[in-house]
C-alpha cells in the first residue's frame, strides 16, 4: 500500500498524455489485484479509467472496446508472449 498514491500520481500522467483517441479506449494493466484496487479507488481524483490485472481482477475481462493498455509494472515481456 506504500507508496500507490505515487504510482496512481504517475500513472495519470501517462494517461493524459494519450491522444484523445487512446484515451477513449485505455485501460491499466497491473502485476496484481492490490495495484489493480489502487488504481480503480485512487484513480478517480483523476479521471482514470479503470484497472484490470493478471490476478483476481482478468477473469472480468477488459472494458468493452478496450484498445489501448497502459502496462503497468514489468508485465510487457509476459503480454507480449501470449
Amino acid at each position: 500500500m506504500h507508496g500507490w498514491d505515487d504510482i496512481v500520481e504517475k500513472l495519470s500522467v501517462a494517461y493524459t498524455s494519450l491522444p484523445e483517441d487512446e484515451k477513449s479506449s485505455a485501460t491499466f494493466l497491473a502485476p496484481d489485484y492490490g495495484i489493480a484496487g489502487a488504481i480503480d479507488l485512487m484513480g478517480a481524483r483523476y479521471d482514470l479509467p479503470a484497472a484490470l490485472s493478471c490476478h483476481n481482477y482478468w477473469h472480468w475481462g477488459p472494458p468493452e472496446g478496450a484498445r489501448t493498455f497502459i502496462i503497468v509494472g514489468g508485465l510487457r515481456e509476459m503480454v507480449q508472449r501470449r
